[in-house]
Parts: structure tokens; sequence; C-alpha cells
């Protein structure tokens, strides 16, 4: 086989963070035993046998383990890629590098159960390091739980639980069929819509709103800088509708340390020969924050990306970059 892409390991066991240690675990089927440098403390039940296709510093393939139960090697000659998507099913690193992530109501992603780091441990089994810049959470923002009005299309007053507005914001017509499913809230009253929603600071909520209609009288968002073409409608004739905003994490983009070949490699960014990253597993991509400027940018690296490795290893080149 020319090209590994792990999609899945055996029973790696979870991780706590530590300080960097040089620790021995054992792999229970095959009984190897390895050494290796890394900033977990692995624990020994059980494990991927990943580690031990190391073979004079080049990662050779990988172990796993079949619906049978038994172990089996897979080599690959060109290289072993890890595809294996992001950290956000592995609550251990969610809360050691971006713990605000642990915060939002709810994670949304694609198989379930397909973001939990394995690989990244595996990555690291082989002396790999993460990347050495900060996470960055994608986290966005979605109406209520049948998701009726996403936040980035509504132009209605949005407050938070306190009563006070916060952003400029930015509606379908499924309104009445919200309010039947039971995702979004109807009423005469404001006063009542601010019971339904749970909103603590009512007089809060009503002195924002009478503001907020001022501010559409005039025809300019003075406060937040929202698109004039949304401050028309001012909150005056029932009856009022709302739905609860939600904010959801996609995927966070922290990856193991990569360089401009993806090639995976250590702390002092030294290549481990033979192990290279895609898509979400790859990290030196994003920082700190994931951009809305740029449309489908996650999608479009992984895809692109995979590719252009894919191609590169098959026919044993380098990735070259042409300027545009």
């Amino acid at each position: 086989m020319g090209v590994a892409g792990i999609a899945a390991a055996a029973g790696m066991a979870g991780c706590a963070p530590s300080e960097p240690l040089s620790s021995t675990a054992e792999s229970g089927e095959s009984g190897a035993t390895t050494t290796v440098k890394h900033s977990w403390e692995v624990k020994p039940e059980p494990i991927t046998d990943i580690a031990e296709t190391v073979d004079a510093g080049r990662v050779v393939g990988a172990i796993a383990k079949g619906e049978d139960g038994v172990y089996r090697q897979y080599n690959a000659g060109k290289g072993v890629v890890l595809c294996t998507g992001d950290i956000g099913g592995n609550e251990e690193m969610v809360e050691t590098f971006p713990p605000v992530s642990l915060r939002p109501d709810g994670i949304f992603y694609m198989p379930d159960g397909c973001n939990d780091a394995l690989g990244h441990q595996m990555a690291l089994w082989c002396g790999a390091d993460f990347q050495h810049d900060p996470a960055a959470p994608m986290t966005h923002a979605v109406a209520g739980p049948g998701q009726v009005l996403s936040c980035q299309d509504i132009g209605w007053l949005m407050v938070n639980r306190d009563g006070r507005r916060f952003v400029d914001e930015n509606t379908p017509a499924a309104i009445e069929a919200g309010v039947e499913e039971g995702v979004m809230w109807k009423a005469d009253t404001l006063e009542d819509l601010a019971a339904q929603l749970g909103i603590k600071g009512t007089d809060t909520f009503l002195a924002t709103v009478e503001r907020y209609n001022t501010l559409c009288a005039e025809g300019h968002d003075r406060d937040f800088g929202k698109d004039d073409k949304w401050m028309k409608s001012s909150i005056v004739t029932p009856p009022f509708y709302a739905t609860k905003v939600t904010a959801i994490t996609m995927t966070i983009q922290f990856g193991l340390n990569c360089n401009d070949q993806l090639q995976v490699c250590d702390a002092d960014d030294n290549p481990i020969e033979g192990l290279y990253a895609a898509g979400n597993t790859c990290g030196n991509f994003f920082a700190c924050d994931y951009p809305l400027l740029t449309p489908g940018v996650s999608h479009g690296r992984d895809i692109t990306f995979g590719r252009v490795l894919g191609e590169a290893l098959a026919k044993g080149e380098k990735i070259t970059f042409e300027e545009a």
C-alpha cells in the first residue's frame, strides 16, 4: 500500500495533560513496549500500536484492530497520512487548549464521534507536537433547537439574557411554523415576550426596545452600526415574535505541528519522516480565531490540501507552490 490514510485506530486510551516526560507504555495485544517523549501522560489501557511502527525514526505504517479482535499491521511505502478530524470530541484536550469551547450549547460534527483526537494522540506517540499557536474554535450562533433562523440572517433586534442589545443583528418567512414547532415565541405584549424568554431584566429590555425604535425612526444605527437597510422596522405593533439564539461549535481548529509539506513535526519543527497530516488534524493554518470573511475556508483547505498531498506522495514529489 503506497499511502495509508488513517481514519481510526484501535482503542487508544484517553490522555491527561502533564509536564513533558519520558514514559513507557505497553500495548496489550502485541506486548510491545516503547519509550516516547511527549507532553501527555498516556494511560496504559488499552492503546494503539502505532508507536511500534516507528523504524529508525520513520513512520512506516499503522496497526489497527479488526472487527474480529485481531491486530493487523498495514505498511505504507510512501507515507502515513492522518486525517482523523479535530479535537472537539476529546473533552480533556478541549479543556486544556480552548476551554471556551466547553461553553457553547452543543457541538455539531459529522460524522458523529470522529473527532476524538485519536490521530493527534498517535502522532504524539511518534514524537510529534501540537501547533504552537492558540486554538481557533469554529463556533457559530444559530437560532433555537430547530434552527429556524440563522443569526447571520436576522435583521431583528437581539438582546442578551439581561435584556440588553449587544450586537449588530443581521428573516425568512417560516416564523409561524417556528412557533408551532416550539422553537419560536409569540406574544401580544413585550412584557409577556420577555417572560417567555426568561429575560432577567424586563425593564432593561423595554428600555432597549424603546431605544432601538428611536434608532429605527432615525434610519441609522448609531449604537452598533448595523446596515441601514435593516433599520426600517420598529418594534411597535403586536404580535411580537422571538427566538433564542444558541452557540454551536462546528470544529476546533487546533492540529498537529506541520510544515509546508504537511509533514508532522516535533516541538523543534523537525519533520517526522513518513508521517503527514491533512484536514483538521493538520495545524499551523488557523490560530486564535476562525475567520468568517471567506466562506468555506475550512472545507476548502481540507479538500485542497488532501488532494495536493496525496498527489505529491503518489508521485514521490514535493509539494510546490506558485505565486498567484
